[in-house]
């Protein structure tokens, strides 16, 4: 295995540790806002709001942890990096819900397995948009 391969293979699974500690800062956020907040009550609209906060808060959290720690970049960030890091991230979040949408509603499959083969997808599809658009050197 070339050196090469080891740092992409390290660079990997630190993003995807990096990805589960967004998505509970995001669960953690959202739970907050919706449970103990009065504000953002889960039973009305303002649920929606407290899930835009606390995915905001995530994904800089995500942006700034990927940028440092998977990636390596030491150099202040840049605007182009923060643009094209939030155009991945909608656009694997737009291949998720439509691959949950094509394999729930349309293949029939059950929609905890659908989630799981979209969320393989987007984490993978954002692995390299990230590595060789976002961050590359």
């Amino acid at each position: 295995m070339t050196d090469e391969h080891r740092e992409m293979i390290r660079q990997f699974f630190t993003f995807a540790v990096i990805g589960v500690a967004n998505t509970a800062i995001d669960f953690a956020i959202y739970g907050l806002l919706t449970r103990h907040v009065g504000v953002f009550d889960y039973r009305t609209p303002g649920r929606y709001v407290a899930n835009v906060i606390s995915f905001g808060i995530a994904t800089t959290f995500s942006f700034y942890c990927n940028r440092i720690w998977t990636f390596r970049r030491r150099y202040p960030a840049q605007m182009t990096e923060v643009a094209r890091f939030y155009t991945t991230t909608v656009s694997g979040l737009l291949w998720n819900t439509a691959i949950l949408f094509v394999l729930s509603s349309m293949a029939g499959i059950n929609d905890l397995i659908a989630k799981l083969c979209a969320t393989l997808f987007s984490m993978i599809w954002n692995f390299f948009f990230k590595k060789y658009w976002v961050f590359a050197k």
